[in-house]
């Protein structure tokens, strides 16, 4: 892939398909997302967001330069917190939902 003037290559664990599709836009409330260029509807139904490799490239590069930079002792990784959208109209059973899912996250 290339941008910002430079050539990168990206690793992938697999290639597990191939398509030609037709991009389309995502709207005014999706359009500030930088990586992402678009979407496309698959014949089944399904959606498929569609990356912008040029900023990709950009933040990869941006993130190594910043890396380099940086002693390795004031790195610190940063592992976001994982969410969970729990929709149910009843108390009880979001209450012993949550709770569940507290029980497997301080498991892990």
């Amino acid at each position: 892939m290339s941008g910002a003037g430079r050539t990168v290559a990206l690793g992938v664990d697999a290639l597990i398909d191939e398509r030609e599709v037709h991009l389309r836009s995502l709207g005014p409330r999706l359009r500030a997302l930088p990586h992402v260029a678009g979407g496309a509807v698959g014949g089944d139904g399904s959606i498929s967001l569609l990356l912008r490799s040029s900023t990709l490239v950009e933040a990869a590069l941006t993130a190594a330069r910043t890396l380099r930079t940086q002693p390795a002792t004031s790195i610190a990784l940063q592992v976001p917190a994982k969410r969970v959208l729990l929709v149910d109209d009843s108390v009880t059973t979001r209450t012993l939902e949550r709770s569940i899912l507290e029980a497997a996250d301080s498991k892990s």
